[in-house]
């Protein structure tokens, strides 16, 4: 069988990189595949609202391309590194203000609630942080900057 060239001399800060988009995935879909899944069929007497169902499809589509970003990161494409950086930029917003807004908020006080809120925090704030400090690297930066091989 014959393997593409992988782009020689790749740092370890993109494999590390490639690695956690990849951590980043299986934690999107064991997370939130549950989620859809309800918003879409809701059981009887649920009621889930058009936002949760588009919110929660924007999310697993972000989650679904995370692999597809991850391979071309490793081919040296320049697009998938800024949209894993734009991918874990949001990731961190939206989810760092989540549990904000979950540790503040005197009705989610529920044992839960909040191990839900470290889950969430440590597969959606600190790993998209960790992935996008790998992409910034300075031997990241030197690495894509170069052109890629011919193949």
């Amino acid at each position: 069988m014959t393997e593409t060239p992988t782009p020689a001399g790749k740092p370890d800060a993109v494999t590390a990189a490639q690695t956690l988009s990849w951590v980043l995935f299986t934690a999107g879909c064991c997370n939130f595949a549950p989620y859809l899944y309800f918003a879409a069929f809701p059981p009887e007497g649920t009621l889930f609202l058009l936002e949760d169902l588009l919110g929660l499809g924007l999310i697993n589509l972000l989650v679904a391309a995370l692999p597809f970003l991850a391979f071309h990161i490793g081919r040296q494409r320049r697009f998938a590194r800024w949209a894993v950086l734009a991918i874990c930029a949001a990731s961190t917003a939206t989810f760092g203000a989540l549990m904000v807004d979950l540790l503040y908020d005197p009705l989610s006080s529920d044992t839960d609630d909040l191990f839900m809120a470290a889950t969430w925090a440590l597969a959606f704030v600190a790993l998209p942080i960790a992935i996008g400090a790998c992409l910034l690297m300075p031997a990241a930066n030197r690495w894509f900057r170069r052109r890629p091989p011919e193949a």
